[in-house]
């Protein structure tokens, strides 16, 4: 697990979602979507989970500011020290069976077929962007899904 780096337009984002937000932010990944043929930028910022509430906003004000502001999707996620915790949170609002973490291999026991693909995503994508984001703070080296 190496420290997280940034590079400067991380650093302005994060710059600018403390200043709409009012709460500090832990990282910010700009991750690519593929919706329907298209390809959405979207921006993830990683917050501690006693700011959350405060990086939202009521009735996710902060949230449509910042969207308004970069103009790409903005997704707020709260980080634990536990990493299953964390991946919940990840995958939220997606509702899964559980979630194990044992010998650096996480396990989703994803319940139906329809939530296993949007779990893992067109060629395991979504997994695999869910396994570099895990790896920044945690040293898993594989998650699986059941």
């Amino acid at each position: 697990m190496k420290p997280v780096t940034f590079d400067i337009e991380a650093m302005q984002y994060l710059q600018l979602f403390e200043r709409f937000a009012g709460a500090p932010a832990k990282d910010c990944i700009s991750q690519e979507n593929l919706h329907f043929d298209t390809v959405q930028e979207q921006l993830l910022f990683v917050v501690d989970e006693r700011y959350i509430g405060k990086a939202i906003g009521r009735q996710g004000a902060n949230v449509k500011k910042l969207e308004q502001a970069f103009r790409k999707k903005v997704r707020i996620v709260a980080f634990s020290d536990d990493p299953c915790t964390f991946i919940q949170n990840l995958i939220a609002p997606h509702r899964v069976k559980g979630i194990a973490c044992e010998n650096g291999v996480v396990t989703i026991e994803g319940g139906d077929t329809q939530s296993k693909a949007l779990l893992i995503g067109r060629d395991r994508r979504r997994v695999n962007q869910l396994k570099d984001i895990v790896r920044r703070y945690f040293p898993i080296e594989e998650i699986k899904i059941i």
